[in-house]
This record gives structure tokens, C-alpha cells and sequence, in this order.
């Protein structure tokens, strides 16, 4: 799941912990029904559960995100070596 796909999963938990029905709030924000019950009942992200294998945590991807972003501001795009350098940097 995306970015968007995820908050469109947030949003169709949340109106289903309001007491909407499940059916048709999965149809609304066009998650799949199955995968909104089992989310409902706990079941973790498929980003979220493969998380701890991951070099980097999220606030280290958004580091190196805002580094790569700032340099391309900069008129510099940095090469795909000096971004792993920056990466193990940030680790």
C-alpha cells in the first residue's frame, strides 16, 4: 500500500469505529473489505510489519528524503553512491 492508499485505509477504520458498516465503507474509500476487517482486528501495515527490516526508521528516511530534496533545491542532484554514503551516515 502507498501513501494514499494508507490514509484511505486510516480513514474507512475510522468511519468503521464510528459505526459505519464495513461494506460499504470499504467500497467508499476503495480499500478491500478483507483486508479492512483484518486491520479492524489489529493486523499490522504490510510496511509496518516488515518495519524492523528496514536499514533505516522512518524519521532516518525523512532525514535522508529532506538532504536529497534540499541539494536538488541547491541545482545539485546527488548520485545514487553519495546518497548510500548520506544513509549510512544518518544509520
Amino acid at each position: 500500500m502507498g501513501p494514499d492508499d494508507e490514509y484511505c485505509m486510516q480513514q474507512a477504520l475510522a468511519e468503521v469505529a464510528a459505526g459505519a458498516e464495513q461494506k460499504a465503507t470499504a467500497n467508499k474509500w476503495g480499500v478491500a473489505e478483507s483486508t479492512l476487517s483484518t486491520r479492524k482486528r489489529g493486523a499490522r501495515s504490510h510496511a509496518q510489519g516488515h518495519q524492523h527490516q528496514q536499514t533505516l526508521s522512518p524519521l532516518q528516511e525523512e532525514e535522508l528524503a529532506k538532504w536529497i530534496l534540499d541539494e536538488e533545491a541547491g541545482g545539485r542532484t546527488p548520485y545514487d553512491f553519495e546518497i548510500r554514503q548520506m544513509a549510512e551516515y544518518i544509520n
